[in-house]
């Protein structure tokens, strides 16, 4: 199973029809203080896997890390089965993970870690970072 969309955004969902609407994605938030809260974001996953997996069972887990890979939020854990997506092609779980409230006790980089089996598929990056820096990003950016 391989993870190929991994992001973060202000909020994201799957439509009736099955479309993934994806709103804000970002990878820093600005703080004026430290310990940090962020109040809501969403964690928007697509994970496939071809015709010899279907059927099996995939563990997935999801934490967040700081810079020297402490675990700071367990996001969480599920089995997924591969479905049978017909011959020849592959099967897609996209999924959208609400977090709320997460405290951000330290300026500086973090990252959400996918975990399929034990082996690491995707990082989506996250920095926090303070004002001043945020200024300084924003008028080299003009």
């Amino acid at each position: 199973m391989d993870v190929t969309l991994a992001a973060l955004a202000d909020s994201a969902n799957i439509s009736q029809e099955g479309k993934l609407n994806i709103l804000g994605e970002f990878n820093q938030i600005h703080a004026p203080s430290v310990p940090a809260l962020h109040s809501s974001m969403a964690l928007v996953l697509r994970l496939e896997a071809g015709p010899v997996e279907y059927g099996q069972e995939k563990h997935v887990e999801i934490r967040m890390v700081d810079a020297d890979g402490n675990s700071v939020l367990d996001v969480g854990t599920a089995t997924v089965p591969v479905p049978n997506a017909g011959p020849g092609k592959r099967a897609r779980i996209v999924t959208v993970l609400n977090i709320q409230n997460t405290v951000l006790e330290s300026y500086g980089d973090y990252a959400f870690v996918v975990l399929v089996n034990g082996d690491e598929k995707a990082t989506v990056p996250l920095e926090l970072v303070p004002p001043e820096i945020a200024a300084h990003e924003e008028v080299a950016d003009e």
